[in-house]
């Protein structure tokens, strides 16, 4: 490989620059979403999304397996709950692939990942000229006028692939990074190596661990979620010789609410207030789709029918149990020491794999943002906080009209978004962000009106 002259490598490092009305920092599904409510909503908005994957990927649930149906309707896709008549829903996907007759004799409501995943790159396809792949963020950082107020942003980025680094600025920032997986603090132990995995990644380790000459193992899976009921399907449906248990703190499994009414309980002014997150956690906790509850039963009464007695079952649901420790044992597994609270006793058993199927929680990227806002003081409040727009909430005195910042879910300490879920809000989201971004685009125009009435009063 030809070796780079020092002129070269200057010029490299050389840093451009790129002004745009709105930059998005990250292009996962959220932010595909937005893009496709500002493209129908204000065609002509100057936007950029910078986005560190080499292209557009499904996460953080590409790991599941591939040919499972989703846990939501196929009408919970990017636009059709705000637009049904936009060309970007998921019907018109279909239509364009020679794929809807196909979808309709199957009667189903949830399409299977590996087509909703097409859907979604089919998607993306529309913004190749906003996307920059390839871009890792290095900083976020205001940028104050003469008054003394945030003026614009500058986003730092160094394109992977070739090293460049571009400063981007525009006075409207989204941060839209996709959350990362969450392994509970239990499970957090360096020595427990890669026998503890979260299940948006534990697909190769199951793979191995099912193999017919892989020697038997006990599997654990740990969370009541959506994610963690389709992982034990799956399992049991392999049929291997394994044992695996799945611990739940709860004292059953419970489906979220179906009703379409449910959402009806909440006033109009108290939903425009709350984020959608906030309100789908109140309606439904951890949701379990009741069809995907219905097999995980069926499973258990199969066994029952062969074997009385529950505990030798291979396929056991620990209800209600509480995981209190977890150490590497002498052949490198995990022993997991749980306590049993309808028995009221501790138990530990030893373990091949433990799938955390958990939650998620905001990256690095939303940590380091909102500690530079906080140190400079910018913030309303002790923590970063956001309105029901997702605007962040900064100090009235702060921004300059125009200027705006929201952050797409990942904010604050106990707010956690689990798998797929957010794709029943991700319309909803989007249209609200994009009223606010409007909003703040018309405060900059009557400013620079009201400054050039202004000059043209002090002329006279």
């Amino acid at each position: 490989m030809a070796q780079s002259s020092p002129a070269q490598s200057a010029q490299q490092q050389q840093l451009r620059q790129e002004h745009h009305e709105l930059i998005c920092v990250g292009f996962g599904p959220s932010a595909i979403s937005l893009g496709i409510a500002l493209k129908e909503s204000s065609p002509t908005t100057d936007v950029v999304f910078l986005e560190e994957q080499p292209k557009s990927l499904w996460q953080p649930l590409s790991d599941l397996p591939g040919h499972t149906h989703m846990g939501s309707n196929f009408l919970n896709d990017l636009i059709t709950l705000q637009n049904p008549r936009s060309r970007f829903t998921f019907i018109q996907f279909l239509h364009s692939r020679k794929l809807l007759v196909d979808f309709t004799n199957l009667g189903l409501m949830q399409p299977s990942r590996d087509i909703f995943g097409d859907y979604l790159s089919w998607c993306a396809s529309h913004f190749e000229s906003e996307a920059r792949y390839g871009s890792q963020i290095t900083s976020i950082e205001p940028v104050f006028s003469n008054k003394r107020k945030v003026g614009r942003w500058n986003v730092t980025a160094r394109n992977q692939e070739t090293g460049q680094r571009t400063l981007y600025t525009a006075k409207r920032l989204i941060v839209s990074v996709e959350q990362r997986p969450e392994l509970p603090s239990v499970l957090l132990k360096p020595s427990l190596g890669q026998a503890v995995v979260h299940a948006s990644r534990c697909m190769n380790r199951v793979a191995d661990l099912t193999r017919p000459e892989a020697p038997p193992v006990r599997i654990a899976i740990f969370g009541q979620t959506q994610e963690a009921a389709e992982l034990f399907m799956d399992l049991y449906d392999i049929r291997s010789d394994r044992e695996v248990f799945w611990f739940v703190e709860g004292q059953s499994l419970d489906a979220g609410i179906t009703s379409p009414f449910a959402e009806a309980s909440f006033s109009e002014p108290e939903a425009s207030r709350v984020v959608p997150e906030l309100r789908e956690q109140k309606l439904n906790g951890s949701r379990i789709d009741p069809s995907t509850l219905r097999k995980v039963y069926e499973t258990q009464y199969a066994q029952s029918v062969k074997q009385p007695d529950s505990t030798k079952w291979k396929f056991q649901i620990k209800l209600n149990c509480l995981i209190g420790d977890t150490r590497q044992s002498s052949d490198g597994q995990v022993q997991l020491t749980w306590f049993d609270k309808n028995k009221e006793q501790m138990q530990k058993l030893d373990f091949g794999l433990v799938i955390a199927a958990t939650s998620f929680s905001r990256t690095d990227l939303h940590q380091s943002l909102f500690v530079n806002l906080q140190k400079r003081g910018l913030l309303d409040g002790s923590f970063p906080t956001i309105n029901g727009d997702y605007a962040v909430n900064l100090r009235r005195t702060v921004p300059e009209p125009g200027v705006g910042l929201w952050c797409m879910g990942s904010v604050g300490t106990t707010e956690k978004s689990v798998g797929e879920g957010s794709f029943s809000i991700v319309a909803e989201r989007s249209a609200r962000i994009v009223r606010a971004v409007a909003t703040c685009k018309k405060q900059e125009q009557r400013a620079e009106r009201e400054q050039v009435a202004q000059g043209v009063q002090a002329q006279l």
